[in-house]
C-alpha cells in the first residue's frame, strides 16, 4: 500500500513493503511500529527508536514525536486519486454534500430529519469499481437528499444538504 505523509509540511512518499519494511522516498529501509499502549507507540527505522503519542481528536489525531507536538497528515492511494483528478475535499463547513467524483449511487444511508454527526457515513458511491463511503462535512440534520439508489451522478453533483 502506498501513502503520502506530511509530517510539518515535509512530504514522504511510504509504501509498505511486507514484513519489517517500507520504501521511504523510494529507499527500502527496515521499519515497524510497536504499540505500547492505547496512544503510545514505537517507530523503529533503520535502528533509530521515535516515541510516537497518538491522542483521538473530533477533526482526527494530534500527534507527539519524542515529545514534540506535530503536524501529520496522511493520504492513501484513493485519496492521492482523487487529489490528482481534481476531486480533493475543500475544507469547508458547509452542509453541502458534493460527489467527489462521478460514481453510481449503490446506498443512501440515511433519511430526510435524520441528525447526522460530522464524519457519520451518509451514502456509498461508487467509482472505478470501489466503493466510496460519502462523510457527513458537518454535525447537523439531513435537510434534503438529492438522489436516489442506483442513480449516476457527475463529479461535484449536489448529492444532500444539511442543516
Amino acid at each position: 500500500m502506498k501513502y503520502q505523509v506530511a509530517i510539518d509540511k515535509t512530504v514522504f512518499d511510504v509504501e509498505t513493503l511486507g514484513g519489517d519494511s517500507i520504501s521511504l522516498n523510494g529507499v527500502k529501509k527496515d521499519a515497524r511500529l510497536v504499540q505500547l499502549s492505547e496512544r503510545f507507540y514505537h517507530f523503529i527505522c533503520d535502528g533509530k527508536v521515535f516515541r510516537v503519542e497518538a491522542t483521538k481528536t473530533d477533526e482526527g489525531f494530534n500527534f507527539k514525536i519524542n515529545g514534540e507536538p506535530v503536524s501529520v497528515e496522511v493520504k492513501d492511494e484513493l485519496q492521492l486519486l482523487l487529489d490528482k483528478m481534481g476531486g480533493a475535499k475543500k475544507k469547508s463547513a458547509s452542509g453541502d454534500v458534493r460527489a467527489p467524483m462521478p460514481g453510481l449511487v449503490v446506498k443512501v444511508a440515511v433519511s430526510v430529519g435524520e441528525r447526522v454527526r460530522k464524519g457519520q457515513g451518509l451514502l456509498i458511491l461508487e467509482a472505478m469499481k470501489m466503493q466510496n463511503e460519502i462523510k457527513s462535512p458537518v454535525d447537523g440534520v439531513v435537510k434534503e437528499i438529492l438522489v436516489s439508489e442506483k442513480q449516476a451522478v457527475e463529479k461535484n453533483f449536489l448529492l444532500a444538504k444539511l442543516e
